[in-house]
């Protein structure tokens, strides 16, 4: 997941939005964090201020060809994460 460096400083420096704490308690049954992910990515993923609403799904098969239309189109985009079957927690956070 891309961040901004000045977010990660931020995060280092203890200054998170107390929106952050609500969301980890509201996703805390249904996510599952590896221990090696740094806790100041963990914040930033977890802040309210992030562009959720610029995620888009698309089929596997597709993704390739999106990407390379989307960098072409001047369009900053990356791969973040996958849908798998489900497990016993829905999100899971690795490095």
């Amino acid at each position: 997941m891309p961040i901004v460096p000045k977010a990660l400083d931020l995060a280092r420096d203890g200054i998170i939005p107390a929106g952050a704490y609500r969301n980890m308690d509201f996703t805390a049954d249904d996510t599952l964090e590896d221990p090696t992910v740094p806790r100041e990515i963990l914040d930033c993923l977890y802040d309210p201020q992030t562009a959720g609403g610029l995620l888009l799904s698309v089929p596997e098969a597709l993704l390739s060809d999106l990407l390379v239309r989307m960098a072409d189109a001047g369009v900053p985009a990356v791969a973040v994460g996958a849908i798998r079957p489900r497990e016993e927690k829905l999100v899971h956070i690795r490095p």
